[in-house]
């Protein structure tokens, strides 16, 4: 769940799960939502490293495990108008999911030509691409459970092995960091450059790694769906052996970017 409006469609006492967009910002907003029904909680990614760290013991007092963005474009704002049906002048109910054309999202530059930002459908995202690759043990320590990994076009189960092979100690942040930044520059060029590739783009795979293990294939979320919509639909990596027992972190407390 990314919006509380949504709870009101959640029957009392049926789980769910708490994405980066719902501003958990103190103990008391996390366990109500705990009362409510949540089972995870993803922490927004702006938090600072100390209040993951308040919120993270909180979860574990509660037996909810807490997780925070691990890779991806950071979720900046989402807009009541949807950024590609107004560019390519269509209206927003009757789109035709036009932003499927750019599948890892539309960066936007300054008037110097600078890139800026990035937007899809009613998103604006970060243009650059955050990595907890250097923050594992900080996480580790602030008691967080698991990262949560954005998907992009190309090469993410092999962005999923790399954070597993991270966590279990098979390389290094700075290598995990390296090989992040090629994939992220292959997947970009390719949304520029290749309309033909973006077409053929089915599928997005949700994958799942324990601690120490190779990446799972996990579902399969279809075509049909926007990308804006597809973009929640993140893979988690496990930083604890025991995920009952929250053992995590958190970002922007040093968010490195992959370029």
């Amino acid at each position: 769940m990314n919006d509380l409006s949504a709870l009101i469609h959640i029957p009392e006492g049926r789980p769910f799960w708490v994405g980066p967009l719902v501003n958990v910002y103190n103990e008391g907003t996390l366990r109500w939502l705990i009362r409510r029904g949540a089972r995870r909680i993803c922490l927004p990614p702006e938090l600072t490293l100390d209040s993951v760290a308040v919120l993270a013991q909180a979860g574990r007092d509660e037996g909810v495990p807490v997780e925070v963005w691990g890779h991806g474009r950071l979720p900046l704002a989402i807009s009541a108008r949807c950024y590609h049906a107004r560019l390519h002048d269509r209206a927003k109910d009757s789109c035709q999911f036009v932003c499927g054309e750019d599948p890892d999202g539309r960066d936007i530059g300054t008037l110097d030509g600078q890139r800026f930002l990035t937007v899809n459908g009613v998103q604006t995202l970060s243009q650059s691409t955050a990595s907890m690759a250097l923050k594992v043990e900080d996480l580790q320590g602030a008691g967080v459970s698991a990262l949560r990994l954005s998907p992009q076009s190309r090469d993410f189960a092999a962005i999923c092995g790399a954070y597993a092979d991270r966590l279990s100690g098979k390389i290094s942040g700075a290598d995990l960091r390296r090989c992040c930044a090629r994939w992220c520059r292959a997947a970009r060029f390719r949304t520029a450059s290749s309309p033909a590739l973006r077409a053929r783009h089915g599928r997005v795979r949700n994958r799942r790694a324990p601690l120490g293990g190779p990446a799972q294939p996990g579902g399969f979320f279809p075509s049909r769906l926007s990308p804006a919509t597809r973009l929640w639909h993140t893979s988690f990596i496990m930083i604890s052996r025991k995920p009952d027992l929250v053992k995590a972190a958190a970002p922007c407390a040093g968010v490195g970017a992959c370029e």
